[in-house]
């Protein structure tokens, strides 16, 4: 802000107690509404004795707050004031709401510890000399302007006793990214999609993942549940001589990118997953009668079945259902064998 003439000085000006004088006394003490205060130095004083202003260090002195005349003072002398003039450089304390943003360097300086207050009665935010931040009440909201500002809008992240909530109250998707890439999304539908979950490891360390169910809840696990007490309407499996028409094929997997919404374009390059592997091909299963349990298909929005891959694990029953068929056959055959022999 201009001036005109000279800028007024900056300081904190006190204006000390009344003083009264004692005969034959020349030290006193100095204070502000009681409380003693102790100058910066005589040459930041002004004291007026009997209406003269004194001369700081050769009319008086001051130590801490004691102030000490030349000479003692007598009966009907008056000290007038003194005024204590503070740091003239020194802003003292600024009046509430008076310090912008824009009066403040950033960064701000290295600190010990320091807490945020919310004006409740308890500190919201602290952060001590080792960078850590706490949040006493264990509740963190993420929002912008597209979110809206509201209990229901943005992330929350949330820690309640040993239990740690991610809650995304938009109805949208969470991503989890490394390598400023993403590596495996939520849908707002509750769909998990994680596009390199099968390139982990190599061929031998690959374990199918399913789904353990009690109701409507459950995890994935990397086995299916066997005991008795999870299943009902227990019976034996039916002939599966439709497996003997599926046809083993061997192959490279191909290359592929994957797009926002998890959708895959595969190219002709192999350099991935170079290796030979052996299996089956999804649509010729679809072909043969009866192979739908080992077959993974969808259901689209325009109500088109979808064949998106072979449930491997799902083969295991049936193959040893297969070979208990071919047992019995073979021993069919060698008990006729026999016969004939023996006729």
């Amino acid at each position: 802000m201009a001036y005109i003439g000279k800028e007024p000085t900056i300081g904190n000006f006190q204006k000390c107690d009344a003083i009264t004088v004692v005969n034959g006394q020349a030290a006193y003490t100095l204070q502000v509404s009681s409380v003693n205060v102790s100058p910066e130095s005589a040459n930041h004083m002004l004291v007026s004795l009997n209406g003269i202003l004194q001369a700081p260090t050769t009319s008086f002195t001051v130590s801490g707050s004691t102030l000490t005349f030349a000479s003692n003072l007598a009966t009907g002398d008056v000290i007038d004031f003194v005024m204590l003039l503070g740091n003239v450089l020194d802003l003292g304390v600024p009046s509430d709401g008076t310090v912008t943003s824009a009066k403040i360097t950033y960064p701000l300086t290295t600190f010990s510890s320091t807490g945020i207050d919310d004006n409740a009665t308890s500190t919201a935010i602290t952060i001590d000399s080792s960078e850590v931040v706490r949040l006493p009440v264990g509740v963190l909201r993420l929002q912008n302007s597209t979110t809206g500002t509201a209990d229901t809008d943005g992330l929350l992240i949330e820690a309640s006793g040993n239990d740690v909530y991610i809650n995304n109250k938009e109805n949208a998707d969470m991503y989890f990214r490394t390598n400023n890439t993403d590596r495996m999304r939520i849908t707002s539908a509750g769909h998990v999609i994680a596009p390199n979950l099968n390139t982990t490891g190599s061929t031998n360390n690959r374990y199918p993942l399913y789904w353990a169910h009690t109701g409507t809840t459950g995890s994935i696990e990397p086995y299916t549940g066997s005991i008795r007490a999870m299943k009902t309407d227990i019976n034996n499996m039916s002939s599966v001589n439709w497996i003997h028409s599926l046809t083993p094929r061997s192959f490279k997997f191909r290359d592929y990118e994957t797009d926002e919404d998890g959708n895959r374009t595969y190219l002709e390059t192999t350099n991935n997953l170079p290796n030979t592997e052996y299996g089956l091909i999804a649509e010729e299963v679809n072909q043969v009668n009866g192979s739908d349990y080992i077959l993974d298909k969808q259901t689209d929005e325009d109500g088109n079945e979808n064949v998106k891959g072979v449930l491997y694990h799902n083969l295991v029953p049936v193959l040893l259902k297969a070979v208990q068929e071919q047992k019995t056959k073979i021993e069919e055959l060698e008990a006729r064998i026999t016969t004939l022999e023996n006729a």
